[in-house]
């Protein structure tokens, strides 16, 4: 299921994109095989608390939550906090911050907000 929301995802992304898109950016450095949940700007700000709900369920899992840096400081410190709280890691990326800053509304944007990274099992 989470393949398919990916797949299409970033078909949507490309069919917006002036050029081609490069996926290890779109998705913060991540592979896409290893991504269990992601969530959009937009997804995030439209119902913080069932997301972060969402987010708990998901720390359960052994992985690591993968934090646009570009999201709002009050934001990014609650998502650091709550993957210390359930012992995992995070990785805070920042890529394009100018461009980002630029355009209004950015919590009504399709670019990446938070993404949980499952472990590779051995």
């Amino acid at each position: 299921m989470i393949f398919k929301k990916l797949i299409s995802y970033l078909n949507q992304r490309q069919e917006k994109a002036n050029n081609r898109l490069i996926e290890e950016r779109v998705l913060l450095g991540s592979d896409r095989k290893r991504v269990l949940y992601f969530l959009t700007f937009k997804e995030l700000h439209e119902n913080v608390e069932a997301s972060m709900n969402q987010l708990k369920a998901l720390l359960q899992r052994k992985g690591k939550l993968i934090i646009n840096g570009n999201l709002k400081l009050p934001m990014i410190t609650k998502l650091m906090l709550l993957s210390k709280r359930h012992d995992r890691h995070f990785t805070i990326v920042v890529n394009d911050g100018y461009r980002l800053s630029m355009l209004q509304d950015i919590e009504k944007k399709e670019h990446l907000a938070v993404i949980f990274e499952e472990e590779p099992s051995e």
